[in-house]
């Protein structure tokens, strides 16, 4: 039999049922709902030949819970897909309780374990007993923890964790799982308008239920999963991040047109290019993370490059253009280069570049990616949109897998409801503060962090009425990134400089040379107005700021 195998597993109540549904729509996956659940219950072993056709079709007593293959309506889908798909399998919760066996008998078997919030599975276990089910899902994390510390360097080649919440939002990595399986299957689009229900239903447990749940949870289990699952991102971002290209951003462009020369200097192992003319040579430095802000794009002195002048210590600006946390995750020789630094000032970065329910990013370090708009959007488009081209245009960049600009999904905002934006922006959020907290954890170094808010006033994403514009949605930059997001950071104990000014903005664009306009923004009316990158007033602003925290007057104290 010509074919590779993949099992689904994971606490029951977990999702394993529809997670199987997903993979058989890209109908290169047979897989079959616990074909042989008893027999594995029983010997913690598959019989011989278990998946060869015949042997599948013919059930022997003691093998499962059923005595037909037709039962379940999966089985069927997979029967009829079985001659040509590329994978063979089976779903099987309780997999998990001797994974051992499992790679023995299928050594180069892909295993989707579902994980899922634990008060969810207790909903689902209500019927028969709240202590079992979180038994069971106590017992589920164990076992794979105790996988990934006896396996550790070859883990995420064998298992693929599958966030529930995220799967039925439509917002999973594909690419990480295409790279998993070593399969280009087709994935389908899940609806995730359909699956409003599942997550936010009413809750059906009581208070006292409630309070026993978190009793009976292993908290040190879940604290552990939850790094284990930032590991299988880190190890993914990077194997899709680029190697052998040069990724600039604003240099040649605006060296060209407004002879702007901010220098550029490059870390071995690591394809950005950076602005300024060198690594220090000095023991003693400091590091600037962040997007354009950081870069200081159309401004002559940055704040890293002020802040260097006053503290006569080299402040080392790693700034990239639509940078977020993952776009330093991807490379360790970053980590380790911060790692060597007296101060991380981390920018607190925009978050729109993160898969969602509507749109798959491309790279770790880009806001392009594949919108992949749900049908249930889809069908109803027509007549609502003002501006139906615009969809035109989504639909034939969705059905060539062509790359767009995030805010290129403005024209969706006409017809999302309030739901559909709370949905995005959270998973968008979630994704974001995860990373953000695991490229701290990374460096770990004392880090300064910096949030620019250039509405001058404090602001939240939080609206129970539909936002009157796309950018009063996201926020405008940093996108999605709010008071919420702030107190989070600072619950962790994170030092957070807050700076509200729009002062200089907008400013006009003018040759560095000639001090003539420069018409650098053709969607801009006049397009030499620059209404988005901070001003120069701005990072003084920011520099003023960074020389009042303790840490900084320590060092200038040369402490």
């Amino acid at each position: 039999m010509n074919k590779k195998y993949i099992f689904v597993a994971g606490c029951p109540g977990s999702g394993t049922s529809a997670f199987v549904s997903f993979l058989l729509e890209t109908k290169k996956v047979a897989i079959f709902m616990e074909r042989y659940q008893k027999y594995w219950k029983t010997y913690h072993r598959f019989p011989e030949k278990a998946f060869d056709k015949e042997k599948i079709l013919n059930i022997e007593e003691g093998e499962t819970h059923y005595d037909n293959i037709s039962r379940f309506k999966p089985n069927i889908i997979a029967m009829e897909l079985y001659d040509n798909a590329e994978f063979v399998g089976d779903k099987i919760p309780s997999l998990y309780e001797n994974f051992d066996n499992l790679f023995s008998q299928f050594p180069n078997a892909k295993v989707f374990f579902l994980y899922r919030n634990p008060y969810s599975i207790a909903e689902s276990y209500k019927r028969r007993a709240l202590d079992s089910g979180i038994k069971d899902f106590n017992s589920s994390i164990k076992a794979l923890l105790d996988l990934y510390n006896k396996k550790n360097e070859i883990f995420f080649q064998r298992i693929y964790i599958v966030e529930y919440e995220l799967f039925v939002y439509n917002s999973l990595d594909i690419k990480h799982i295409k790279l998993f399986l070593e399969s280009n299957l087709d994935f389908p689009i899940i609806d995730f308008k359909k699956n409003y229900n599942i997550i936010e239903k009413p809750s059906l447990l009581t208070s006292v239920e409630k309070k026993l749940i978190s009793e009976l949870v292993d908290w040190n289990l879940v604290e552990q999963m939850r790094k284990v699952i930032d590991e299988q991102r880190l190890y993914y971002y990077r194997l899709t991040a680029p190697q052998n290209r040069r990724i600039e951003w604003y240099h040649k462009n605006d060296l060209e047109k407004l002879r702007a020369n901010y220098g550029s200097f490059m870390i071995e192992g690591c394809p950005y290019v950076f602005r300024g003319s060198k690594l220090p040579i000095k023991d003693r430095f400091l590091v600037a993370l962040g997007s354009a802000f950081t870069f200081g794009r159309l401004i002559k002195k940055p704040y890293s490059e002020i802040l260097e002048e006053k503290i006569q210590l080299p402040v080392v600006n790693l700034g990239i253009g639509g940078a977020r946390p993952s776009a330093y995750l991807c490379y360790p020789s970053i980590i380790d280069f911060c790692k060597k630094a007296e101060l991380v000032i981390c920018e607190v970065m925009s978050a729109r570049g993160y898969t969602n329910p509507v749109w798959e990013e491309k790279f770790p370090f880009t806001n392009f990616g594949i919108p992949k708009i749900p049908p249930s959007i889809l069908t109803s488009l027509n007549s609502q949109l003002k501006t139906p081209s615009k969809l035109k245009f989504l639909i034939e960049k969705m059905q060539k897998n062509e790359a767009i600009f995030f805010d290129r999904l403005e024209i969706l905002y006409e017809i999302l409801s309030v739901e559909d934006l709370h949905i995005i922006r959270d998973i968008v959020v979630h994704k974001y503060i995860q990373d953000l907290l695991l490229l701290l954890r990374e460096i770990n170094k004392p880090t300064i962090l910096i949030y620019l808010n250039k509405r001058g006033k404090k602001f939240a994403c939080q609206f129970n009425s539909k936002p009157s514009s796309y950018s009063e949605w996201t926020g405008d930059f940093p996108h999605f990134v709010d008071e919420v997001v702030i107190e989070i950071l600072k619950s962790k104990g994170y030092d957070v400089i807050e700076i509200y000014s729009s002062e200089g903005m907008p400013f006009i664009v003018k040759h560095w040379e000639t001090e003539e306009p420069v018409d650098l923004f053709p969607w801009n009316d006049p397009p030499y107005i620059n209404t988005y990158y901070p001003s120069q007033e701005i990072h003084d602003l920011t520099a003023n700021e960074l020389l009042k925290h303790p840490y900084i007057v320590k060092l200038q104290q040369g402490f």
